[in-house]
Order: structure tokens, then C-alpha cells, then sequence
């Protein structure tokens, strides 16, 4: 059940990059997701997080984007197996994942609703 959700959260990350996001930021005001300033803070954020990099089958990734590929990747085939275990890798995937949300957030960025 666990990869069900983590299925999810990756499609829902997926999503978001092709859907209309809005981010508010103090300085910037309301900018779109795809605008180049929310795009090179999102993308620092996450190259500081990954920058030590997270094993994975043996495998050292330091790209966010392969590491979500990744985790797509492995939550698909746990699925088609039934394996319920989780990766070795997956307490350390959702700290990243949340150390790289938290420097968006620290870099002044709300999402706009």
C-alpha cells in the first residue's frame, strides 16, 4: 500500500510540472510554475538536497529527477509483484524529498491558490 501512495505522490509531482501552478513569493509577487525564477529556485533546492547523493539498487543518484523516475520505476514493479517491503532506499528518498520542499518554502515560495 505504501508504493500505491508512493505511485500517487510521484504522478501528483508529474502533474503539477504539466499543470498551471502559481507560486506567491514576497519579492516576486504571483509568478507561474514555469516561470524561469520559481524554475531556478526549485531547481537549486533540489540539486542542494540530492548534491550527496541517495543509493539505490547499488546505483549513487545525485539527479532529483532520475531519483523520482527511479522510485516510479521500483513502486510499479513492487506492484506487479505484490511486494509490500519497502526499498532500502525509501526513508532516505522521503527525507530529501521533504529537505528539498523545505528550502523552496524557505526561499519565500507559498503556492497560490
Amino acid at each position: 500500500m505504501k508504493y500505491f501512495f508512493a505511485i500517487i505522490s510521484s504522478l501528483t509531482l508529474i502533474s503539477c510540472a504539466t499543470q498551471k501552478t502559481y507560486w506567491e513569493h514576497p519579492e516576486y509577487g504571483k509568478l507561474d510554475g514555469n516561470s524561469p525564477i520559481v524554475s531556478s529556485d526549485r531547481d537549486s533546492c533540489g540539486v542542494k538536497a540530492y548534491s550527496k547523493g541517495i543509493t539505490m539498487d547499488g546505483t549513487l543518484y545525485t539527479d532529483r529527477s532520475k531519483v523520482i523516475s527511479k522510485v516510479v520505476e521500483d513502486s510499479l514493479a513492487r506492484i506487479r509483484s505484490g511486494s509490500q517491503a519497502e526499498p532500502e532506499y525509501w526513508s532516505e528518498y522521503q527525507a530529501l524529498e521533504k529537505e528539498s520542499i523545505e528550502c523552496f518554502k524557505n526561499k519565500g515560495w507559498t503556492r497560490s491558490k
